[in-house]
């Protein structure tokens, strides 16, 4: 009996996951229709294992996003591992739609709950983000979904 409880949980979980990971697509494609980003790609693969959720596109920059429905610091940790790796694969290897070298890599995190229970947990992994990644030039920012479409226009 725990065990299916378990197992409906986690099945719960990878849905609401799923359906914020759409709900960033549409937001992105929107964006793509408005010329406000070049394009994307869903799923990108740097080195063979690091894959962020997204890779946007804006002249001679890439933003690659990672989409989260909390902001869990054991969640966090693992997605800075990822961006510091794909960001060092990308400068490297990866040229911009002109075929000169990408000049800006910026990763950033999207959180789905911000609000109400999840504000605090929110706000301490901003904090986490600032004094850890940013030296280590891992994710560069955490965002709520409304801030996200702030960065996106101002790409």
């Amino acid at each position: 009996m725990v065990e299916d409880f378990a197992t409906r949980d986690n099945i719960e979980k990878a849905k609401r996951g799923a359906n914020f990971e759409a709900e960033i697509e549409g937001l992105l494609v929107k964006a793509q229709l408005s010329k406000v980003i070049d394009g994307f790609r869903k799923k990108p693969e740097y080195g063979g294992c690091f894959r962020p959720n997204f890779e946007v596109r804006k002249g001679d920059t890439i933003l690659l996003i990672d989409a989260t429905t909390t902001a869990r610091t054991d969640r966090i940790k693992g997605k800075l591992w990822d961006a510091y790796n794909a960001k060092r694969l990308i400068r490297s290897q990866v040229k911009d739609e002109g075929g000169g070298k990408v000049k800006k890599v910026l990763s950033c995190i999207v959180v789905q709950k911000t609000e109400g229970e999840e504000k605090e947990a929110f706000e301490r992994a901003k904090k986490y983000i600032e004094e850890c990644s940013k030296p280590l030039d891992a994710v560069d920012l955490l965002l709520s979904v409304e801030e996200f479409v702030e960065l996106l226009r101002a790409l």
